[in-house]
């Protein structure tokens, strides 16, 4: 053929129904990302007394908002132990640190949780973990943050679903461990039930199944709880020190829970990168469900975002430019590290 007429599979060739389908796809997704943060935020910001935020916001304690940060280093050193840990130790606790901050990060800058991605790649570049062993370490930590946060659903919905949702929840948790149970005890019959399912759904849920029976000791599961609650405590703890010490709301103990779990359903969702507008959005209808003006709970809101984020999203952009760390050197990394 004239190389000055272009082949069919040119440039100039039209796009595959595929790839319009895949197109479609995306573009429907960032709409509806769009609209779930400009739904989020006009919720959040409806009305809002921009003036009483920003007096709320100003009025704060420098020594208050420096006593949650440092608490806040303690949580991040907790997942970082926590990830060390069920890595069997293998890496440090500061490079489980530094994977979850970086995680984090990515997933406050991109959509669809890439930061889980990232960290992976990571962990394989700095550690004998290959990819495998790194995708099982985020499915054990992913187990373990499930479980706690049903575990700390459950005074929140008794509060405020005067318990209608109760039995279910209490119903699901140890449906999740029974499950874990029956794949580490029956390894076959899950390869079984694995075959007869759609090659999409089939290929991570092998994985699982494989992080299952290699992982799922006694040992593990024990410690992984534990440094789960730790974790999940000094969580818990950060939000009551922006409200109590920070803002200085009045709010009870066991509301203050609610608002937590509600936040923090507001964050695990996929939907925007960091939860943006449905952060705040559940922030502001908690908080006000105790009463809390809509200035206090955006101040706590935005507090709460920045002791949150904001280091993460730092040390991600110092990570990334340091000794040319960026997006393609982090995956040539991952790749030369140890294959998967």
């Amino acid at each position: 053929m004239d190389d000055r007429y272009p082949s069919p599979s040119s440039e100039g060739a039209a796009p595959s129904p595929a790839s319009q389908r895949s197109g479609a796809r995306r573009w429907l997704g960032n709409l509806g990302r769009l609209l779930l943060i400009g739904g989020g935020l006009s919720y959040a910001f409806w009305d809002a007394d921009f003036v009483a935020i920003g007096e709320a916001l100003t009025g704060y304690s420098g020594v208050a908002v420096a006593g949650t940060l440092a608490w806040t280093g303690l949580m991040f050193l907790a997942l970082g132990y926590r990830l060390a840990s069920l890595g069997g130790w293998r890496f440090t606790t500061l490079t489980g640190t530094a994977a979850s901050l970086l995680c984090q990060g990515f997933n406050l800058m991109l959509p669809s949780k890439l930061g889980e991605v990232a960290k992976v790649i990571y962990l394989a570049g700095r550690s004998p973990l290959n990819y495998s062993d790194t995708l099982a370490l985020v499915f054990w930590e992913r187990f373990f943050d499930l479980n706690a946060l049903l575990l700390f659903l459950l005074p929140a919905l008794a509060l405020y679903d005067e318990g209608r949702l109760l039995w279910p929840l209490l119903l699901a948790i140890p449906s999740i461990w029974l499950a874990l149970i029956l794949g580490k005890r029956f390894p076959q019959l899950a390869d079984r039930i694995i075959a007869w399912l759609p090659t999409l759904v089939a290929l991570p849920l092998a994985r699982l199944r494989k992080a299952i029976v290699e992982g799922a000791t006694p040992r593990r599961l024990l410690t992984g709880t534990l440094q789960t609650l730790i974790f999940w405590g000094l969580s818990l703890g950060q939000l009551m020190l922006v409200l109590w010490w920070i803002a200085d709301i009045d709010i009870k103990p066991l509301h203050a829970l609610a608002v937590f779990t509600v936040a923090t359903l507001g964050l695990a969702i996929p939907s925007t990168p960091g939860g943006l507008g449905v952060f705040e959005a559940a922030m502001v209808a908690a908080l006000g469900w105790f009463g809390i003006s809509q200035a206090e709970a955006l101040g706590a809101a935005i507090m709460m975002r920045l002791l949150i984020f904001v280091p993460s999203i730092i040390f991600t952009l110092i990570l990334l430019s340091q000794q040319d760390l960026g997006l393609r050197k982090l995956f040539k990394d991952g790749n030369e590290g140890r294959g998967s």
